[in-house]
């Protein structure tokens, strides 16, 4: 089994899910739902030693929004968009919503306040899970949730906190939690990779010429992987990593590359699995830490919520080159 290094837990700090996680710089800013006796959204910043999380201590910001599942982050996108959050709310309508996050631009941490808000579909989607926010650094986001009809739905970000018409991605099936999206490039197959847990609980992952496949109906390929929840996919050295919740009863949480190219061939894209000494609830969130002027390798970084019966928030690094 493999061991995280530079790990901090962040005592009395604990969700039902694992935590969203942006890294605009050299520390994390984070977004949990609360513990099981608390539904409000925290957005935080991990501040401490530069450059690594062990030492960190949590400057939170607890909002007045809540949700009965985990939010979304997205961030390092347009200049005038420094990071976003997804959420859908506890209203009988369990509404999606899509919000700015106002971050100092010149120490990268989150301000304490929302720069603006939307109700993406005019409050008209009820969402049941937990939302997905996907972009890049030339990209607007897409938001996805799973409808009460436990469709895949998706809508694209045309200009700030302004969204385009809901698609369904019919061909995704029913799930356990939301589809991610990764954009790629010179990837055989497509430019954009989708990673999601079926309701049979085995992983899956589909290539896509489009970021909003509506035309498409793209061959998705099984992995023998199996997770509780949904998967979280991020960028390490180039390539794609995946991150989930193991289905052993303990919630050995499990990190893998992935093989693009046999996923091209109609093959399972993951053939090596780094199962890891920790154990988690709900879903973890793997993050690719780029080289900063504090640290000068690339790394691998996964949260997590633990297995202590408080949900309590960790985070840790799973490789570094």
């Amino acid at each position: 089994m493999g061991d995280v290094f530079d790990k901090v837990t962040w005592w009395g700090d604990g969700s039902t899910s694992g935590p969203a996680v942006i890294q605009p710089m050299d520390t994390p800013i984070l977004a949990w739902r609360g513990n099981q006796n608390s539904r409000n959204i925290t957005v935080a910043n991990a501040t401490g030693p530069p450059g690594q999380l062990a030492g960190t201590v949590l400057r939170k910001t607890v909002l007045a929004d809540s949700s009965p599942y985990a939010p979304a982050l997205a961030g390092g996108l347009l200049a005038d968009i420094h990071g976003q959050m997804a959420w859908v709310d506890i209203s009988a309508g369990q509404r999606l919503h899509v919000a700015t996050l106002e971050i100092e631009t010149r120490t990268f941490t989150f301000t304490g306040r929302l720069a603006g808000r939307t109700l993406v579909s005019d409050g008209v989607l009820s969402g049941r899970s937990a939302p997905t926010l996907a972009g890049s650094s030339r990209a607007f986001p897409q938001v996805g949730v799973v409808d009460q009809q436990g469709n895949q739905v998706v809508a694209n970000e045309s200009s700030p906190l302004v969204f385009s018409a809901l698609a369904t991605l019919s061909w995704v099936g029913a799930t356990r939690g939301p589809v991610r999206r990764f954009s790629l490039s010179d990837v055989p197959g497509g430019r954009f990779l989708w990673a999601w847990t079926a309701s049979d609980g085995f992983l899956r992952f589909a290539f896509t010429t489009s970021p909003t496949p509506s035309g498409e109906t793209p061959a998705v390929v099984r992995s023998a992987q199996q997770s509780i929840a949904q998967p979280s996919v991020t960028s390490y050295r180039g390539g794609a990593h995946v991150g989930w919740t193991g289905v052993d009863g303990t919630g050995l949480l499990n990190v893998a590359a992935l093989d693009l190219g046999r996923l091209g061939n109609g093959a399972d894209p993951i053939a090596s699995v780094n199962i890891l000494n920790e154990r988690g609830i709900g879903a973890p969130t793997l993050v690719g830490m780029a080289p900063t002027a504090n640290v000068r390798t690339h790394r691998l970084a996964i949260f997590w919520a633990g297995t202590d019966g408080q949900g309590t928030l960790n985070g840790g690094i799973v490789y570094r080159e």
